[in-house]
């Protein structure tokens, strides 16, 4: 004779199969409801360390080391200019330019979290000042009219630390992806075990009325 698993449940009389399989529905449309829950929570911190940190970081350190550049930029225009009027339009574009930076850098040292990345703030801050109180004397050479020497500043003494701070700012906009990739594959992963479960619960549905 054949043996057939569910043989018992074959010879349960109507009303208690009609009985039974009503409880193990309900039992496992709970379990999914509540792995359902417990899955969009998941997504939803997902979605919130995302949203309220990693593209917010991103953003700032991408703002901040194009307000660097472009201070470079005018700084370079201020040196090349003869003009004493250019060179005051110049100047007032840079306090523009460093307004800007400031702004930036207020929220992006709020979402520091890891060692890391304020290693990598320190480093920016640390030869931002520095390139700072160069620009000073990169101002007073040009405005003397000594453009070689403001030019030796400009590309040498400066050159190093813009090239150190916007390093660090890379870093900082680096990590900020990487997070991003890696809470993305905690999406993808909580997603896949929801598509397991919910296979695995339907099998089991028509297994058990088969």
């Amino acid at each position: 004779m054949r043996f057939h698993p569910l043989r018992w449940f074959r010879d349960m009389s109507l009303t208690r199969k009609l009985t039974l399989s009503f409880a193990v529905l309900v039992a496992l449309n709970g379990g999914l409801g509540l792995f359902a829950l417990r899955g969009t929570s998941q997504v939803h911190a997902v979605a919130s360390e995302i949203g309220e940190r990693w593209l917010p970081t991103t953003r700032h350190a991408l703002a901040v080391s194009r307000g660097v550049a472009d201070f470079r930029v005018v700084e370079g225009l201020h040196v090349a200019t003869t003009s004493g009027g250019d060179k005051s339009a110049y100047e007032a574009e840079l306090d523009v330019h460093e307004q800007t930076i400031a702004k930036e850098l207020t929220p992006l040292k709020a979402l520091l979290r890891t060692a890391e990345d304020s290693a990598a703030y320190a480093e920016f801050d640390s030869t931002w000042t520095q390139y700072r109180a160069l620009h000073d004397t990169l101002v007073a050479h040009s405005r003397a009219g000594h453009t070689d020497s403001a030019f030796v500043v400009l590309s040498e003494a400066q050159q190093d630390l813009y090239d150190r701070a916007t390093a660090a700012l890379g870093r900082l906009a680096e990590a900020a992806a990487a997070g991003t990739s890696a809470q993305m594959a905690v999406s993808a992963s909580t997603y896949g075990i929801a598509q397991r479960s919910v296979g695995g619960a339907l099998v089991g549905c028509v297994l058990f009325g088969a």
